[in-house]
Formats: C-alpha cells, sequence, structure tokens
C-alpha cells in the first residue's frame, strides 16, 4: 500500500487547476472578435441607429423660408445624410442701385416685384453632428432677371427631433438680367447701375419640419 500524501502537498496540486478553469473563461472571452461599430445612420459615418431614432428622419423635409437668396415662400428637400435635392420658390424683389449719368453722379435706386423658383443639390462636407454643413449649387428662375444659377452653403442646425432651423447663402449669375431690365421693365437710360443686376447675392434663414 503506498503511502497517503501530506495534506500540504495535495494542497498544493489542486491550486494550479484552479487557477486553469478560472482563466479558460476569461481566454474564450478574448479570442472573441469584437462587434464592428455600428453603420452609419441615414448615410452620415459614426452616428447609430438610436442616434436617428432619437432625432427622428432627416430623409424629406418642409418648411417656410425668408430672405434674398431663394425668396420668401416655401422650402423642401430630400434624400440621404450626404446628398440632398431641394426645391423652393416665393417672392424675391429685385434692387438695382446705380448712379446718374450727370456730373454729380446723384445715387438712384429701382424696385421690381417678381418671383423667383429654385432647384438645388447640397453636398454635405462635415461629419456626424446635430449641425449639417452642405455646398449648395443649382438653378434658379426669376420673374425679372431671367434664368440663372448659383452656388454657395446651406447649414442645418437641429432645434428638436423633428425640426431644423435652416440658413443658406450664396451668389447667383443671371445673363440675361440687364437687357430684360431695359427690355421688358423700361430700366431708365439715364443712370448707370453700380453692380451689375447680372450678379445677385443674399441669404435665407428658414425653418424645416421632418413629418
Amino acid at each position: 500500500m503506498r503511502p497517503a500524501r501530506p495534506a500540504a502537498a495535495r494542497r498544493r496540486s489542486v491550486i494550479p487547476a484552479l487557477l486553469l478553469v478560472a482563466l479558460l473563461p476569461a481566454a474564450a472571452r478574448g479570442a472573441e472578435p469584437e462587434a464592428a461599430p455600428a453603420a452609419g445612420a441615414a448615410g452620415v459615418p459614426g452616428t447609430t441607429a438610436a442616434d436617428a431614432a432619437g432625432r427622428g428622419q432627416r430623409s424629406f423635409g418642409v418648411g417656410p423660408t425668408l430672405g434674398f437668396w431663394s425668396g420668401a415662400g416655401l422650402l423642401a428637400g430630400g434624400g440621404t445624410g450626404r446628398v440632398k435635392g431641394w426645391v423652393s420658390g416665393g417672392y424675391a424683389p429685385v434692387m438695382v442701385f446705380s448712379n446718374e449719368r450727370t456730373p454729380g453722379r446723384d445715387l438712384r435706386f429701382d424696385f421690381y416685384n417678381a418671383y423667383q423658383v429654385n432647384a438645388e443639390v447640397s453636398l454635405r462636407v462635415n461629419g456626424p453632428s446635430t449641425t449639417e454643413i452642405a455646398l449648395l449649387a443649382g438653378y434658379k428662375y426669376n420673374g425679372v432677371l431671367g434664368h440663372g444659377a448659383g452656388g454657395g452653403l446651406r447649414v442645418l442646425f437641429d432645434v428638436g427631433p423633428r425640426a431644423a432651423v435652416e440658413l443658406s447663402f450664396g451668389l447667383a449669375v443671371f445673363p440675361e438680367a440687364m437687357d430684360r431690365l431695359e427690355r421688358d421693365h423700361a430700366y431708365p437710360s439715364d443712370r448707370d447701375p453700380g453692380l451689375t443686376p447680372s450678379l445677385q447675392g443674399g441669404a435665407n434663414l428658414g425653418l424645416l419640419v421632418f413629418p
């Protein structure tokens, strides 16, 4: 018969076995691949589905807008988180500052009522944020100035789960503006515009609602 092992020896042999049992689950967890980051919501990398759900959808919005870039009226737009299409229209008066053809070069001002329609595309240039900054380019038609094209910036500031303040500004060119003013709107022939009416600029401020 083999002699019994001392109690101290038995304890020493059990300790390594217990350590092995404790370490195996941790090693198995470490071997598991990490979960991939959540796909960007609405096409914007870094946003999660929970973020998008908290903010509501941003694929389509509509609301009032006021200013001299798009006119005072309505704005509607929709698309992905990166690229959106926009249509807008409203009252867009034309103002022409000029100087009389006299030695004193007196300042004169002519005002024309007009409507304007716009069709634009925007490309977002900033990363994940509740503020969207986008380049803007598109077509414009003004009832006084005729056909034109322009470019600028559009900024959207979230003010609620389903609302955002819209700010846009830029420059537009209307190649036929002076000819149309003289031919169709009796622009006075005794004065010279300080800045050609073909070049128009301005800004608009609006409120978009995302239903």
